[in-house]
């Protein structure tokens, strides 16, 4: 069951009489070391999926270890994705604390023909418009942009741009990497108290 606080949802795939529906389930049962053929598969927020895999598949099929230099580079993609308006989640499998990370998905939810339009009219008759949502914040931007929430005549909207460097390596802008002073996301809410949540919110679309 996917709760708030875990972010993520799993699922048992049990074997029926002895066997599993397809041979991939079998193979990876084995291979992670389930003693009765079972099986978890996990989907939600990509960083805390990727934060409780020890493995990654390749495309063969076989698994390798998930260090540091892989976890940073999965979330470095996650983030990308995120930040061009999908909502990302991770996938893995395995058994409870030996999970394996199988990938990401990318799924495209635009906004209703006639929001930018809306909100267009909107401001222009000098009402503020605000975003709420659960998804991630580099989503959130993006979306908000593509609304008008976020205005093109901005400068400092902190939009979850991507920046090529010299060596033709992805790095995301500094206002995405540290916190968009357009944007707050719910961990960052958390930390704060009522009187600096007040102080800290203004700019926030």
């Amino acid at each position: 069951t996917f709760t708030s606080e875990r972010k993520r949802m799993d699922i048992c795939a049990r074997p029926v009489n002895g066997r599993h529906c397809c041979d991939f389930f079998s193979k990876a049962a084995a291979s992670s070391g389930s003693t009765d053929g079972s099986l978890y598969f996990c989907k939600g927020m990509p960083e805390k999926v990727i934060a409780e895999c020890r493995g990654y598949v390749l495309h063969s099929g076989a698994v390798r270890q998930l260090g540091e230099e892989e976890r940073t580079q999965a979330l470095f993609q996650s983030r990308r994705m995120a930040a061009s308006g999908l909502r990302v989640l991770a996938v893995a499998y395995g058994i409870a604390g030996q999970l394996v990370f199988a990938g990401l998905l990318g799924m495209e939810d635009p906004p209703r023909d006639g929001v930018a339009d809306s909100v267009r009219q909107i401001r222009q008759g000098g009402v503020k418009c605000f975003m709420i949502t659960g998804d991630s914040k580099e989503t959130a931007l993006a979306i908000a942009k593509r609304c008008g929430i976020l205005g093109p005549s901005n400068t400092d909207d902190g939009l979850a741009s991507l920046l090529l460097s010299e060596d033709g390596s992805e790095s995301f802008s500094s206002d995405v990497e540290g916190g968009s002073s357009q944007a707050m996301s719910g961990s960052e809410i958390d930390e704060l108290s009522h009187r600096d949540l007040a102080n800290c919110i203004n700019g926030v679309k």
